[in-house]
């Protein structure tokens, strides 16, 4: 996605060290290194963004190739970020409110962190050295950019019945599921029944198994408890069960 997308001109304030060491970054958290449009960029969230860069790249490499894909990505990354602010204006200019939704999903983190309240999730965010506000704010942006995509690109992709039938005909193999196997029993107890009457039930059903019948039908006729079913994958053709008689 370009700075032209949505019409706007970016005006981007490149400040000399940029580069300089984390120690001055760590000093001057507020200075501003890009202005989109009325939004801009600090160079403490810029180092955010690098921390969090080279954390996402640490769980696929390490060491020095590690270190080439980061200066690699690190290059692009001031643009993303412009990038990023841009769809987030664009958001606005649509009116659109995301507020509940980043209510959701804090709780849903809260949840699955296992924390009592989202006070509790607060403070666990505080002791990693995020502030509260940088977290939602991401939160916040994360969810407008997605549904900025979701008009703008999602509503001018039109998709004809010929043209998925023909991406089914060639992706056959992605669209495969294995083969299922349901297997129910009929429970006759012979503590509720004597004996003779509980085989002519069990002689009943087994013989309305040779024709269609609809099973649950004859398990409610025949059972004397419901013991329900199990359903059991097969990767390959399934094989036809052997037939199950009374014992």
């Amino acid at each position: 996605m370009t700075k032209r997308i949505f019409g706007v001109v970016v005006s981007v304030i490149l400040l000399a060290g940029l580069a300089a060491p984390r120690l001055e970054a760590a000093r001057v958290v507020e200075r501003i290194i890009a202005r989109v449009n009325n939004e801009i960029i600090t160079m403490r969230q810029y180092q955010q963004e690098k921390e969090k860069l080279r954390e996402q790249l640490a769980e696929q490499y390490s060491g020095a190739e590690l270190e080439a894909h980061y200066r690699e990505q690190s290059k692009d990354l001031l643009r993303d970020m412009i990038d990023q602010s841009l769809m987030v204006q664009k958001a606005k200019d649509l009116d659109i409110n995301v507020e509940t939704d980043v209510i959701k999903r804090l709780d849903d983190i809260r949840q699955r962190y296992h924390l009592a309240t989202i006070e509790a999730l607060q403070t666990e965010v505080e002791k990693q050295g995020i502030l509260w506000e940088d977290f939602k704010d991401q939160i916040r942006r994360q969810l407008l950019m997605r549904e900025v995509i979701g008009r703008e690109v999602g509503s001018r992709i039109i998709l004809s019945r010929e043209d998925a039938r023909k991406y089914y005909d060639a992706h056959k193999d992605q669209f495969k599921s294995p083969g299922i196997v349901h297997l129910s029993q009929i429970l006759i107890s012979t503590e509720k029944h004597n004996p003779a009457e509980a085989k002519q039930r069990a002689d009943e059903a087994l013989a309305a198994l040779g024709v269609p019948l609809d099973f649950a039908g004859l398990h409610f006729r025949s059972a004397t408890k419901n013991l329900g079913g199990l359903a059991l994958g097969q990767s390959e053709t399934l094989p036809r069960c052997p037939n199950i008689g009374t014992g």
